[in-house]
C-alpha cells in the first residue's frame, strides 16, 4: 500500500465512470491489484513501493465497460486516471 497523493482525472473519465467508481479503481490501485498489466510491469510496481525505488510511475490499467481505464502514480505526490484512448494527450502517463 502507498499514499496516492492526489488525484487527478480527466475530463472523459468524468463522464465515464463516477467519483464512486473512481475511488475504487485508486484504492484496488494503492492495495496492488494492478488489474491487466504484464507480468513485468507488475514486478517493477512492487519494486518501486517495496523496496522504496523513487523513480517512475506505478502503473495499472482496467478494463472497464469495454474501454480500458490507467491507472499511474508517482507514490506520495499524484495519481492520474483516464481513458487509454487520451494517453497521447498527457505526457509521462
Amino acid at each position: 500500500m502507498f499514499d496516492a497523493g492526489g488525484v487527478f482525472v480527466s475530463p472523459n473519465i468524468l463522464s465515464f465512470l463516477s467519483w464512486d467508481e473512481i475511488y475504487v479503481l485508486v484504492e484496488r490501485h494503492k492495495h496492488g491489484d494492478y488489474g491487466d498489466i504484464t507480468e513485468e510491469q507488475r514486478s517493477l510496481n512492487v519494486k518501486k513501493i517495496t523496496k522504496g525505488v523513487k523513480s517512475g510511475r506505478v502503473r495499472s490499467r482496467y478494463l472497464i465497460n469495454g474501454w480500458w481505464v490507467l491507472v499511474s502514480s508517482i507514490p506520495g505526490a499524484y495519481t492520474n486516471v483516464l481513458l487509454e484512448d487520451e494517453r497521447h494527450r498527457w505526457r509521462n502517463v
